[in-house]
């Protein structure tokens, strides 16, 4: 089992302020709502009692760390890219990320809404973001380039 990585989150819900975490654990988001509160400030503290660290800024409640590749993380990498023939796309299915093997590299080319959803909407982004750094970390640990193409083609 890998390293689980937790990110907390705030969500503004009309008059109060849903919070909890989303657990990252073999891949698979689980999102658990810990509670409710009237403002900003009382959600973040019921986090900072949970033992989550919520010191960024309101607008980015929530911090996570991705948890470096193993060998099986980078072995796997290698393996599915070799599979991948030139053109071919891959849809990540737990958040739907589409890549595309091109010009010997991974490029990010587009999201699909996943079926079954697991996450509200307001969550997408949040796990869009961690499953891009958590998937471009295994593959440029193996040797190859990931290029997302939609948030302006940064090279990671």
């Amino acid at each position: 089992m890998k390293p689980q990585s937790k990110i907390p989150y705030v969500l503004k819900q009309d008059d109060q302020f849903e919070y909890g975490i989303i657990e990252l654990v073999n891949g698979e988001a689980k999102p658990s709502k810990l509670g409710a509160a009237l403002t900003l400030e009382a959600a973040r503290a019921a986090l900072t009692k949970q033992g989550c660290d919520v010191s960024a800024p309101p607008q980015q409640v929530g911090t996570f760390e991705i948890p470096p590749p193993t060998a099986s993380d980078i072995k796997w990498a290698r393996k599915h890219f070799r599979k991948m023939r030139e053109g071919q796309k891959w849809i990540v299915p737990r958040t739907g990320m589409v890549f595309i093997k091109r010009d010997g590299r991974l490029e990010l080319i587009d999201f699909v809404v996943p079926d079954p959803v697991v996450l509200p909407e307001e969550m997408w982004m949040t796990a869009r973001q961690l499953d891009f750094a958590e998937m471009s970390s295994y593959f440029t640990a193996a040797g190859i380039t990931v290029l997302d193409c939609i948030e302006g083609g940064r090279v990671h």
